[in-house]
């Protein structure tokens, strides 16, 4: 697998990608709640997010059953099952948001897409973006809880150069954030950005951006190789672009408590998690009003007399959000990805794949290698004040760096 050809374009591309300079960050607020299967509240209703030890463990400090909670060395996976983008800011230009404090809207008027923020007359249908989201979860102490820190990582699980602004579903669903991994009892943190890419500035970077989410949706243990690669353009994409960000959730799940522990606690439990974005700061959203449509994996508004299920069309269209779903699952489907950690431990951390796994992954890692020469030779290119490629002195430059692009100017 070719990482070291793409180790060595690394400090090429991680200059390209920090060098957005854009200035329409409007991450509004975000409101988060759980949907969990416990006595009193169907698994589909949203309840609360922590919870009193005393409901989670008994007297003897054992969990207690039936309530979801994920223990240590159980197994479980993290999965963006859908998600719904609206309301971002394609460019100043484009910027429908009503003048004076954007980021909070007259009550009055709502805060959802179709409203929040907005003159009714201009939902323009027309105005397409390029969004990204990119995610960062793992086991153990993490740093990525401050909003201006560079070195936030992740990886890009998502990129559509063709978002309606005026809101739509993103073309893809059940992606695999995380797992199936074994837990090991400790603290897990989850991180999810939301970035609305300035088209004329990320032209040159949007074939990498979709390798990179081709090859982001693919679930890797987290020792594999190829997650580090990924996860380091993650990073120097995000630290690049920090005022494209349009919505941003950081959150840690908590350990279990002991037995006689008094605070409540957000523990690791299977079920449902929406991150529902609300443009007016001073507003939380409707959570009486929403339901997870288990049977589409998507976020429901469900009205009076209404129900959510495959057959309805109550799709809750109102604000930006993301489902997330946390699901025990069986050691079985989390062993290749604990052999390919032990094997890739025994063979200098090399990733291991089955068959059929390898060719897909290769000619993904191949496709991302193409891509990274063709952003460092076009990096490289010098021109003249007519706008034109001085091919003399492009040369020079890239003899000076020992750089090889023939072939590349056509890819």
């Amino acid at each position: 697998m070719p990482y070291t050809g793409i180790r060595i374009r690394l400090a090429f591309v991680v200059v390209l990608l920090m060098s957005g300079c854009t200035n329409f960050r409007n991450e509004g607020a975000m409101g988060v709640r759980s949907s969990i299967s416990q006595q009193g509240i169907p698994a589909s209703r949203f309840g609360a997010l922590y919870y009193n030890p005393t409901d989670l463990i008994d007297g003897a400090g054992d969990v207690r059953p039936g309530v979801g909670v994920i223990e240590s060395g159980e197994h479980f996976s993290i999965s963006l099952l859908s998600a719904y983008i609206c309301g971002f800011r394609e460019s100043k230009g484009l910027d429908v948001l009503i003048p004076g404090d954007d980021s909070n809207p007259p009550q009055q008027k709502g805060s959802g897409c179709r409203e929040g923020g907005r003159e009714p007359e201009a939902a323009d249908r027309t105005t397409r973006g390029e969004v990204a989201i990119i995610v960062n979860t793992g086991e153990g102490i993490r740093n990525a809880f401050n909003p201006s820190a560079e070195e936030n990582t992740g990886r890009v699980i998502y990129y559509n150069e063709d978002v309606r602004e005026s809101g739509q579903l993103i073309n893809a669903r059940n992606i695999p954030i995380y797992g199936p991994q074994k837990y090991n009892g400790d603290s897990v943190t989850f991180d999810l950005w939301m970035l609305e890419l300035d088209n004329e500035e990320n032209a040159e970077v949007s074939e990498l951006l979709s390798s990179l989410s081709s090859m982001g949706q693919t679930a890797y243990p987290p020792s594999a190789p190829a997650l580090k690669v990924l996860n380091t353009l993650g990073s120097a994409f995000l630290s690049g672009n920090h005022d494209d960000l349009q919505a941003r959730i950081n959150m840690r799940f908590d350990t279990l408590p002991p037995r006689d522990s008094q605070v409540f606690r957000l523990p690791l439990r299977e079920g449902y998690y929406a991150f529902v974005r609300e443009e007016n700061r001073d507003l939380n959203p409707e959570w009486t009003t929403f339901q997870v449509n288990e049977q589409l994996g998507e976020l429901c508004e469900v009205k009076a007399g209404q129900r959510c299920d495959a057959s309805d069309q109550s799709t809750y269209r109102g604000q930006t959000w993301f489902l997330i779903r946390i699901a025990k699952e069986s050691a079985v489907s989390a062993l290749k990805f604990e052999t390919q950690e032990t094997i890739a431990a025994f063979t200098n951390r090399m990733a291991t794949f089955k068959a059929q796994e390898y060719k897909k992954t290769s000619a993904l890692l191949q496709a991302l290698d193409t891509n990274l020469d063709a952003l460092v030779c076009k990096s490289t290119e010098v021109k003249d004040k007519a706008g034109s490629i001085d091919q003399v002195k492009t040369q020079a430059k890239r003899s000076e760096l020992e750089l090889d692009c023939d072939g590349t100017e056509s890819q």
